[in-house]
């Protein structure tokens, strides 16, 4: 793709000074060069030769070397020795070729516009039989003082055209580090997509030329180092040798290189590049320029739409240097030839290339062209981030890796073996600023979830863009997998732009091992311990499934050298960043209030996937983020204080937004999140018993936290609604702090009242463990119901109920919710009701119960607890509260017993049961903590 960020715009060094020296005879190329490098060249005329070049020391306090160039006919032998195989795909429209063919004079500026170069390289290309006027421009630099060479290749293009930018004109390099004393390779360094995505290199080659394996349309350049030129291999499959020796990062479980995604088997779709509202192909100033100009409409995306049959990389047009002779030319692949194996013959090649040294082009001041944008919609704020990728290149001559070719060296392991070798070089960008990385995946709906209530994740259907936006760096994933190098310590924004995705965004901190540390403590909003920095936090394992991207499993891998995990940072869910398709995305929103509390984290969990989004909220404290509308998800919030809450979003289909208008922490947060999860989880499973749609029972504070107080009756009562019903009166509202001290001891006058139904006496109901009848007033040595004596409530209430407890038939739902806890002591006899034991109905029926009238009846019974514990909050009486939330622990366990002895229940209603549990008992767990710390 060739755009160093920070070096490129539409000037191109407008403002460049020239020498006006005439050059001397025996000077260097590079001394021939304008004064604007940033380095200027030191000295010349010198021949190649460890007696010349010598061996020098890494300057005093770490200064980057001087370079300097060689003469004109050692550049030209070195250039000729290493010119690299140049592998095109076979849909490559824009070849390597020469700019001063498009080059016009403008207000005494030499410049290559960009129209100009689109319409005369694609009316050249029509006209030929092949590439017209292919053509790599060389350097060579010396680093002053040591035995290190480099031999740049610099390739320009009149056009690029890729899935994540497309801009202008494009330089693309490869760097070949020649150890001058035996004149040997030491390092092949072919550049990626920006100074931030790490680049494909390889430590001593077995092989002196390369071959460049360019990525169709953006450029960007893989190795060919293996008997396999013509394929890049991240991993040795094929062969004994794999394309790179960059180190495995065992975080994603790949070297740390771009390598070539097409050529490893994943699916790359290409952007239609638009300028005024019109593809540029349409475009008014480009008359002569049609369709087939630009990269197929088989692998481009239109209206933001992935084609479904996408097409795999196929080989194209190899061009060689047109001079190769002797072993170079050989196609015999002697091993006894040393440097031949794999290499393509010239007579062999599609066409040839011209090496031209790069003086030739300095005369040219800019390279221009006006700022393009996507076809397809995607957020504005991202498009312009990456404005400096959708215009035009900067010049070879003013970016620093053309002065100091280490620079471009992105893995520190080939820098250090630099530094040993040559004293001389920087420590590499894992050193300086660690690495952040995340592997994608795309939600999708789970077969494991009845209806609509659940998702899971998979390998993304096509490869991706990004922006680091805090340092304006784009990124394209690889193997589905984002990665940026040398990125600086502090709090970073990541957006993800998916072709037919909705877009994604989270701000994310990153501490490499080393750097200051304050205040970037992560804690988990699971309840979970906290996790090792940099390392995001994990709800649960996450459902996944293998998509179309399928890189295999390798038989070896490039080095046995891994990237420490102190200096990366893993973006997202246990370094995974979830996106949805825009055509199920909804929107999840949550803002904050003035009196509210300040939220340092916010994550998202689905019932079946796991854990999907995980992310520190905006500055201001609001998030957003996109979910799957397939999926039934907790979203939790946690506080600068560690307080936690909870939110319930189970969308509708059509659903666009669900939103926490204010959010707020602590247990009332937390209870009325049981509440509303248990009154959807009762619908739902009613609903299975009752044959009907599971996804239309769904209450409506559970479907959006902003129709939170719908969702059940008046007040908190226990007895006023039926659990599942969408009555409109609000219940109590969610409070951040609760500051009420309980009183020593309670009194009657919290009893709570019943509806009349038909009645079972007390002494009937078995005890937890079903071991026969106890009475309303046994309260299992003042712990109420249990299982095996660990409720943690210890009440010291005393009070005698006012209702008589009650059992309706088994084949009818419990009209009247009750957690059988009239004196808030966790005593109540129904609630200790296992369901492995069974009574006769009212009726006479001597028939065991259903068990999944069972389950509705520890339902309802569950959000009774829910509803007297908000009571109590509400009141200020925190023992109560806590009494009452030991009740629902007991129905909960009660549930779990059920599921777990095999009891048949209906498949639906057993999964739905088996996803939520756990997340009930967390969330159940937190509210008791916060009870029991305040």
């Amino acid at each position: 793709m060739g755009t160093e960020d920070g070096e490129s715009g539409d000037t191109g060094g407008a403002d460049a000074e020239r020498s006006t020296d005439e050059p001397a005879s025996g000077d260097s190329q590079r001394d021939r060069l304008p004064t604007l490098t940033r380095r200027r060249a030191l000295a010349g005329g010198a021949a190649l030769g460890a007696g010349v070049l010598g061996a020098g020391a890494l300057l005093d306090g770490g200064e980057r070397p001087d370079t300097t160039g060689v003469d004109d006919d050692t550049a030209t032998t070195l250039a000729a020795q290493f010119a690299p195989d140049l592998h095109f795909g076979a849909a490559e429209r824009w070849f390597p070729t020469d700019p001063r063919r498009y080059t016009s004079e403008r207000d005494g500026r030499t410049v290559v516009d960009g129209f100009d170069a689109l319409a005369g390289y694609s009316a050249d290309r029509g006209a030929s039989d092949g590439p017209p006027a292919p053509t790599v421009f060389h350097d060579v630099v010396r680093y002053e003082g040591t035995d290190l060479v480099v031999v740049q290749y610099w390739l320009y293009s009149a056009f690029d055209q890729f899935t994540t930018n497309f801009h202008w004109h494009d330089w693309e390099l490869l760097q070949v580090f020649v150890d001058a004393a035996t004149e040997d390779p030491v390092l092949y360094v072919a550049s990626a997509h920006s100074r931030r995505v790490p680049n494909n290199e390889y430590i001593d080659p077995a092989t002196d030329r390369p071959s460049v394996i360019a990525e169709v349309g953006s450029h960007s350049s893989a190795l060919g180092v293996n008997e396999t030129r013509d394929t890049f291999e991240r991993f040795a499959v094929q062969t004994e040798t794999a394309d790179v020796t960059n180190r495995l990062l065992d975080r994603i479980g790949v070297p740390l290189a771009y390598g070539l995604p097409r050529d490893e088997g994943f699916r790359l779709p290409f952007a239609v590049p638009e300028l005024d509202g019109t593809p540029l192909f349409e475009h008014p100033e480009l008359p002569d320029v049609d369709r087939e100009d630009f990269v197929p409409a088989s692998v481009t995306l239109r209206d933001g739409e992935v084609p479904d049959d996408l097409p795999a990389r196929e080989p194209g047009p190899v061009l060689v240097h047109e001079d190769r002779t002797g072993a170079g030319a050989s196609d015999t692949g002697d091993a006894d030839a040393g440097d031949t194996d794999g290499e393509t013959a010239t007579g062999d090649a599609d066409a040839t290339y011209t090496l031209t040294p790069i003086e030739a082009v300095t005369e040219i001041d800019a390279f221009t062209g006006p700022q393009l944008r996507f076809e397809y919609p995607i957020p504005t704020f991202a498009e312009d981030a990456a404005a400096s990728h959708l215009t035009s290149v900067g010049v070879p001559w003013e970016q620093p890796r053309f002065d100091d070719p280490i620079a471009d060296v992105t893995e520190d392991a080939h820098r250090a073996e630099l530094a040993a070798r040559f004293d001389v070089g920087e420590p590499g960008p894992l050193a300086t600023g660690g690495a952040v990385v995340t592997r994608l995946r795309e939600a999708t709906p789970t077969a494991d979830a009845p209806g609509n209530n659940g998702v899971e994740t998979r390998e993304p259907r096509v490869e991706v863009r990004a922006l680091l936006e805090s340092e304006s760096t784009e990124l394209s994933s690889f193997r589905g997998v984002l990665a940026a190098v040398g990125v600086e310590s502090g709090e970073h924004r990541l957006t993800v732009d998916a072709p037919g995705a909705a877009p994604y965004s989270s701000r994310f901190r990153h501490v490499p091992d080393g750097a200051d540390t304050a205040g970037t403590e992560t804690t988990p909003t699971d309840g979970t311990e906290a996790t090792p920095r940099n390392t995001a936090t994990t709800g649960g394992e996450r459902r996944t499934t293998t998509g179309v991207a399928d890189g295999g499993s390798p038989s070896a891998t490039p080095t046995s050298e891994t990237i420490p995990d102190a200096r990366v940072t893993a973006v997202g869910t246990d370094g995974e960043t979830v996106v949805t398709p825009s055509d199920a995305a909804v929107k999840f929103r949550a803002a904050t209030s003035a009196d509210g509390p300040d939220v340092r984290r916010v994550s998202i969990t689905d019932d079946f996937g796991g854990r999907v989004y995980d992310a520190l909220p905006d500055e201001d404290g609001r998030a957003a983020v996109y979910v799957h509308s397939a999926g039934a998800y907790t979203a939790s919030v946690e506080d600068t204080e560690g307080r936690v809450g909870a939110y319930r979003v189970n969308p509708a289909a059509d659903q666009a937004t669900a939103t926490v208008p204010a959010v707020e922490t602590g247990v009332t947060s937390l209870t009325t999140f049981l509440e509303t999860f248990l009154r959807e989880t009762r619908a739902q499973v009613a609903a299975v018993r009752d044959g009907e749609s599971v996804d239309a029972a769904v209450p409506a504070d559970a479907r959006d936290p902003a129709a939170r107080g719908k969702g059940r009756g008046g007040g908190a009562s226990a007895t006023e609604t039926e659990p599942g019903t969408d009555s409109p009166t609000a219940t109590t509202s969610g409070r951040r702090t609760e500051t009420a001290t309980e009183t020593p001891t309670e009194t009657a006058s919290e009893t709570q009242t019943t509806v009349p139904t038909e009645t079972t006496t007390a002494t009937e109901a078995d005890d937890d463990r079903g071991r026969g009848p106890r009475t309303a007033t046994d309260t299992g040595g003042g712990r109420g119901p249990r299982d095996d004596g660990d409720d943690a409530t210890t009440p010291t209430d005393t009070a005698t109920p006012t209702a008589t407890p009650t059992r309706t038939p088994y084949d009818t739902p419990t009209a009247t919710p009750t957690d059988d806890d009239t004196n808030g002591d966790g005593s109540g006899s129904a609630s200790g009701s296992d369901g492995d034991a069974w009574h006769a109905a009212t009726d006479g029926s001597t028939s065991p119960p259903d068990p999944i009238d069972q389950v509705l009846r520890r339902l309802d019974n569950a959000i009774a607890a829910a509803r007297n514990a908000l009571d109590a909050i509400g009141d200020g009486n925190r023992r109560a509260a806590a009494n009452r939330l030991g009740a629902l622990r007991n129905q909960l366990r009660a549930i779990r017993r059920t599921l777990d002895t095999g009891r048949e229940l209906p498949a639906a209603a057993e999964a739905l049961l088996a996803s939520r549990l756990d997340e009930l008992d967390r969330r159940l767990e937190q509210a008791v903590a916060e009870l029991s710390e305040n």
